[in-house]
């Protein structure tokens, strides 16, 4: 059974910006690196007049994250990880 845990902590990640595109590729969290597999699903909602991204991320662990990039202050937190239980 796959448990959900809320951290909302700033992470670094390692990001490819080409052609207008953002692509997160790597994060680090708990002292790891995590290979992002690929991107499930990505949105955008509002802080105000400034955007931010959401990536529910896929990781080389098999584990789901929501991370999300705050385009005001070019920061990234880490929402939600759903591991398997």
């Amino acid at each position: 059974m796959a448990t959900t845990e809320e951290f909302n902590q700033a992470i670094d990640v390692l990001t490819v910006f080409h052609n207008g595109a953002i692509r997160p590729v790597k994060i680090k969290w708990a002292g790891r690196t995590h290979t992002i597999h690929h991107i499930a699903y990505q949105w955008i909602t509002r802080d105000g007049t400034h955007q931010v991204r959401h990536y529910a991320a896929a990781l080389d662990s098999g584990s789901l994250c929501e991370i999300e990039l705050h385009t005001h202050t070019m920061r990234w937190t880490l929402r939600k990880v759903q591991m398997d239980g």
